[in-house]
């Protein structure tokens, strides 16, 4: 395999995971979505242009957004890249743009936002459902060497109710034993407009006078409608084993702390959540 060397940045975040179980609490959970698609760009010798990984893996994470329930399953890999251009992840499409041949990339691309049902959870029964539905990903990228930072947003263009969520994120690599192994560490934090945190937070009045009849007390619920602000801040590690020339190994944890908006809605039972994935993958 001809590795390059300054452009080995084929660690995965770990975010390709079941959108939703896992993308839905998480706002950034595509926020450097692009940035991940082309790092296994650098291990590309077809000559085609095309790059990815295809895999399976197992992931755990919360029922819904600030719940206190944990769920486990089946979860894919995908991430794909083209001509170092076009990119292809699990809940996204699009462009990633070079800015006047620079390091500084523009990204632009549609997504996938899973909505909620009340069968989803005990705690959601008397809750009104909230619809799938797509949005819109811009931003702006740039690689330091294995290093990434990048803004952006994302804005729903279904017009159910998620609103704008903007960030900001960054992600360090560490390559070990020749890059048999691979490290890396991320952060990020987000802030949503009112409209987004009342859909995924909010308590409307017909909501929690419909919950007063539940038989569980705990799901018995005052009106709560939240403003714009920080929606929460997370970090995580990942790690990579390529065991063979096309196959690695790869896990993810991460946490994600609330902002004060959603932690006062009677909704959230934890103030964090932590997810985590670990599979295996088919790279080419």
């Amino acid at each position: 395999m001809n590795l390059h060397p300054g452009r080995n940045l084929f660690v995965v975040l770990g975010l390709a995971l079941v959108p939703s179980v896992l993308l839905a609490p998480m706002a950034s959970g595509q926020a450097l979505a692009p940035v991940e698609a082309r790092k296994e760009a650098a291990l590309n010798t077809n000559g085609t242009g095309l790059s990815g990984m295809i895999g399976i893996g197992v992931d755990s994470g919360t029922a819904y957004a600030g719940s206190d329930t944990r769920e486990s399953g089946a979860a894919p890999v995908l991430y794909g890249m083209y001509h170092d251009l076009f990119y292809l992840t699990p809940g996204e499409i699009g462009v990633y743009w070079p800015v006047n041949g620079s390091d500084w990339r523009i990204k632009a691309g549609l997504g996938y936002e899973p909505g909620r049902d009340p069968g989803d959870h005990a705690a959601l029964a008397n809750l009104n459902t909230i619809e799938n539905t797509a949005v819109f990903a811009g931003g702006l990228y740039r690689q330091f060497g294995t290093s990434a930072i990048g803004v952006g947003f994302e804005a729903d263009i279904g017009g159910e109710g998620k609103g704008v969520v903007t960030f900001i994120g960054g992600s360090y690599d560490w390559h070990l034993a020749d890059n048999a192994w691979t490290l890396t560490a991320y952060g990020d934090i987000s802030f949503a407009d009112e409209e987004h945190l009342r859909t995924e937070f909010g308590i409307t009045e017909n909501e929690a006078l419909a919950s007063l009849a539940d038989i569980d007390p705990q799901y018995r619920y005052t009106a709560y409608t939240p403003s714009a602000g920080l929606k929460s801040f997370g970090i995580g590690a990942g790690a990579r084993y390529r065991f063979a020339e096309n196959w690695i190994l790869l896990g993810n944890v991460s946490g994600e702390f609330f902002g004060s908006e959603a932690t006062s809605s009677p909704l959230v039972r934890e103030d964090y959540e932590v997810e985590a994935f670990l599979g295996i993958a088919y790279t080419f």
